[in-house]
């Protein structure tokens, strides 16, 4: 019983420790994107620094932002970012 009790122990400080790493990398994204945008006023300029930090704050190889057309139930990306894989 001691030992199931170290083990969650263990576990459970392990968890907490990746969850905090995760709430520090997602306000590092936040604040990188808030300063990125603060002087930008182009949209299509705004739409790629946003996809960009987003992008390598969720490790893609690739993102984008886009226009909902529901008329023609279709995206418009202007501009996109890649990590150039």
């Amino acid at each position: 019983a001691e030992e199931v009790a170290l083990v969650r122990g263990a576990a459970e400080r392990v968890r907490a420790a990746a969850e905090r790493a995760r709430a520090e990398a997602r306000r590092d994204a936040l604040v990188e994107l808030g300063d990125r945008l603060r002087d930008l006023r182009d949209p299509g300029e705004i739409a790629h620094a946003a996809a960009e930090v987003i992008g390598r704050a969720l490790g893609a190889a690739r993102a984008g932002c886009g226009a909902v057309d529901a008329a023609e139930t279709a995206f418009r990306i202007e501009r996109d970012w890649t990590d150039g894989r």
